[in-house]
């Protein structure tokens, strides 16, 4: 998990939760929550919208939030749990919700790469979910 910075937090505490104007403050309130509700709150609408006390299709959901410190456990759940979870589709959810009235799927944001690459880190610290893309680098001596 990353640190607070307690600059980010002049109005409220990073770790009590506030609702303020409909919205709520406080650390990670925001973090893929929203996109992980609205699949749960799929499946939920299909159940009803069907009848069904399951959904019509084989359904898998893992939801993990260790990615601030690298998603150490992450392997070995995969490894240790892999012929339970093969699929043939996977939904990635972990990108902004730019409009909250305009829901979207984003598509193609992340692949493999079989080559070597030299990466240069960005001029300012930065979470990777708030630019989901480029950021501005350091120039190349």
């Amino acid at each position: 998990m990353r640190a607070v910075k307690e600059e980010n937090w002049d109005q409220t505490s990073p770790f009590e939760p506030v609702l303020r104007d409909g919205r709520l403050y406080g650390r990670g309130s925001s973090d893929a929550k929203g996109q992980v509700m609205a699949h749960l709150w799929r499946v939920r609408a299909h159940l009803k919208a069907t009848g069904r006390s399951a959904p019509a299709v084989n359904l898998k959901l893992i939801i993990e939030g260790e990615e601030e410190a690298g998603s150490p456990g992450l392997e070995n759940l995969l490894h240790n749990n892999r012929s339970r979870l093969e699929a043939d589709a996977v939904v990635f959810p972990g990108t902004l919700l730019w409009q909250a009235e305009s829901p979207a799927i984003c598509t193609s944001i992340r692949g493999m790469l079989g080559v070597r690459i030299e990466i240069h880190g960005p001029l300012t610290d930065i979470h990777s979910g708030a630019v989901s893309g480029t950021a501005p680098t350091r120039p190349l001596n």
